[in-house]
């Protein structure tokens, strides 16, 4: 009898320690996929497998109720807390339950906001200086278009991964026109040299197509900022923290699907507001909500 008892009790006991290594429920079905260092702040790259959608979290910011926690580029995983139950994502692997990093004392409001500064400033110089690279990489393959043409690819296609906005268009004496786009930075490059002067024609034709950008974007502006009156509007009646924060993250996530590159920052306001940055190719709208 006693060796039953105690056998039975061992049972039990390594089935309550399988489920507390189980991963919480919010994580299950989450993949990292990347992890980036933007600035002095942190940006991973989430995968819903039951879902079938792709997502970014900065440090600090919230996303269906999902909040990165730190990124640890040396050990490659990313800690994620949830309701309060916290896991943690190893790159390209299975989720782990994961234990709550202790309370740090927060930030004066000025102190944030300066350290929010710095690192949108860090990332305006690590663009202009990947830009500056680009153009060199690029004027060293000479007349190889392709290899030109798979270099200009490839740096998109990296910003993009890294949550912002780029996008390449060829023009027609040969150069690439670059349209960036990020939370610290918004700015057009041309890379590549010219294989030939552009006709009146094609100019003309370039400054039309680029004043309908700007119409097309004006028109984008102007329903952003009607969007974020209506949100402001609802937001004013509800006192309820955690019902206003799922509002702005069901904004966010709309925003995201129509294809535009948000930042959400919970505490990025004047006062502590919410902050939402948007951008697309021809926009660039904040408010704080």
């Amino acid at each position: 009898m006693g060796r039953f008892s105690a056998a039975a009790g061992f049972l039990i006991a390594a089935a309550t320690v399988a489920a507390n290594d189980e991963p919480p429920a919010f994580a299950r079905n989450l993949r990292l996929t990347s992890i980036v260092a933007v600035g002095l702040e942190s940006r991973v790259g989430l995968f819903d497998v039951e879902s079938g959608q792709a997502f970014f979290l900065r440090s600090g910011e919230t996303l269906r109720g999902i909040e990165l926690v730190g990124a640890d580029f040396e050990r490659e995983r990313a800690t994620l807390r949830h309701a309060g139950e916290v896991a943690v994502l190893p790159l390209h692997g299975m989720p782990e339950r994961g234990v709550a990093p202790p309370a740090e004392e927060p930030p004066s409001p000025r102190a944030a906001f300066a350290e929010r500064m710095r690192a949108r400033r860090a990332q305006f110089a690590e663009i202009r200086r990947r830009v500056a690279e680009l153009r060199e990489r690029v004027d060293a393959v000479g007349s190889n278009r392709a290899r030109a043409a798979s270099l200009v690819d490839q740096f998109v296609q990296e910003l993009r991964g890294e949550g912002h906005f780029a996008e390449a268009t060829e023009r027609p004496d040969g150069t690439w026109r670059l349209v960036l786009r990020g939370d610290a930075f918004s700015t057009t490059a041309v890379v590549g040299t010219a294989q030939r002067e552009m006709t009146g024609e094609e100019i003309a034709a370039e400054r039309a197509r680029i004043r309908e950008e700007r119409s097309q974007a004006n028109a984008r502006r102007g329903e952003l900022m009607s969007q974020a009156r209506e949100l402001r509007a609802q937001l004013e009646a509800i006192e309820d923290e955690p019902r206003r924060r799922r509002l702005i993250e069901t904004w966010v996530e709309t925003l995201r699907r129509e294809g535009y590159v948000v930042t959400s920052d919970p505490d990025g306001g004047p006062g502590g507001r919410h902050r939402v940055y948007v951008v697309d190719a021809g926009v660039s709208f904040m408010t704080h909500l």
